[in-house]
């Protein structure tokens, strides 16, 4: 517990442009000044969370008007700031996801060139974690590796593969097209997700997280949740150390998260909270929020991984589709990295036997039409099951 990192906890009740912008360059001084992470005059590549085409007022995709505050931020010490990500269900198109999010608008007016990641080329990487071991060979969207200052704008958010995302999950949008899907279908278990996403990591090296916890989504994140205000904006250059932070404040131990273990074991970045300065507006006890409602399935994902086939066959947690729901779009089809769902005449069905859990289609999904279905042992275990019994 050596290696120390700070962390700034801002409170920000709203997403007026002008206040985020004010938050966030306090946040800068309280960390010891902009020119202690970049070169002044140096270009800088803003990677906020473009899920999918969904508006920002439910919380899904880091909101427009946060960008907009972050950028004009930047902008003060910045030569070039410009904006990139790859959405998933990006087969389907990319232009309605920059159109739905609002981040194509907020790129408009405020005059920041827009990066599509699937247009600009990918470069394939070696993977440099040796506990990466299914997946030698990783692509990298091009424009990540052009030389400008990579900056994480996350979501604060659940997640029901890895019960939460941040700053550290956000960079898989560094991947572009459909090999994110590819890399699901070889990193199935949470365990060597977190690796990948470690993997990743080393080879983007981030340089700065700030974090969109003004309104953040509790529950069936990272899609299907309930959007909730948390008021804050969380900032730092170690993104470990951030995503650390927003897991606390959720009500998640850091420690046992798959990809935080994994990036602090590489030299990443502090997992620990002991071990993290908080600056700003309170201790980090004075934000964590007790009742954040984790996704339903939590409980099934800490099912220890030696127990292997048995647990697969009695601890599981799969897709189910309303069909009274359903709009027919075909994104679960088309990006569903095991090729487990169908399109059999006018309904879409999932495949039960080839589904890897991924729960790809459940976050990508525009319309919410995708639920999860439980084992009778797994739905004893979840949250879910415990709501009802207090009933």
């Amino acid at each position: 517990m050596n290696k120390r990192a700070q962390v700034a906890i801002l409170r920000c009740p709203d997403y007026d442009v002008g206040r985020v912008e004010a938050v966030v360059e306090r946040g800068f001084e309280l960390l010891g000044g902009s020119k202690r992470f970049f070169g002044e005059g140096e270009s800088i590549l803003l990677k906020p969370n473009m899920l999918s085409a969904k508006k920002p007022d439910i919380a899904v995709t880091t909101h427009p008007d946060f960008l907009k505050g972050v950028a004009r931020a930047f902008k003060k010490f910045a030569g070039e700031v410009s904006v990139g990500d790859s959405p998933g269900g990006a087969v389907s198109g990319t232009d309605r996801v920059w159109s739905e999010t609002g981040i194509g608008a907020a790129c408009d007016s405020e005059k920041i060139y827009k990066v599509v990641f699937e247009k600009t080329g990918s470069v394939p990487l070696p993977s440099q974690n040796p506990r990466n071991k299914r997946i030698k060979t990783i692509d990298i969207a091009k424009a990540v590796l052009d030389g400008a200052a990579l900056v994480s704008l996350p979501k604060m958010k659940t997640h029901t593969l890895m019960l939460f995302t941040g700053a550290v999950k956000n960079l898989y949008g560094c991947v572009p097209g459909l090999r994110k899907a590819h890399y699901h279908f070889m990193a199935v278990h949470p365990d060597d997700f977190g690796e990948l996403l470690a993997d990743i990591m080393l080879l983007t090296k981030p340089r700065f997280a700030v974090a969109d916890a003004i309104v953040s989504m509790e529950g069936e994140g990272p899609s299907a949740g309930i959007s909730r205000h948390t008021g804050l904006i969380i900032m730092g250059s170690d993104l470990v150390a951030v995503d650390a932070v927003m897991a606390a404040i959720m009500g998640f131990d850091p420690l046992s998260d798959p990809t935080l273990r994994a990036s602090a074991r590489l030299g990443l970045g502090v997992a620990d909270t002991r071990a993290i300065e908080i600056v700003g507006d309170g201790n980090l006890s004075d934000f964590v929020i007790p009742d954040f409602k984790k996704p339903s399935n939590w409980k099934v994902r800490m099912v220890p991984r030696f127990l292997g086939p048995l647990a697969k066959k009695i601890f599981w947690a799969k897709p189910s589709i309303d069909l009274a729901v359903c709009t027919r779009c075909r994104i679960c089809y088309n990006t569903c990295p095991a090729k487990a769902i169908f399109a059999q005449q006018d309904r879409i069905v999932v495949n039960k036997s080839l589904c890897i859990e991924c729960m790809c289609c459940h976050e990508l999904c525009p319309d919410k039409a995708i639920s999860i279905e439980y084992s009778w042992l797994a739905d004893a275990l979840t949250s879910r099951s415990s709501e009802r019994r207090k009933k």
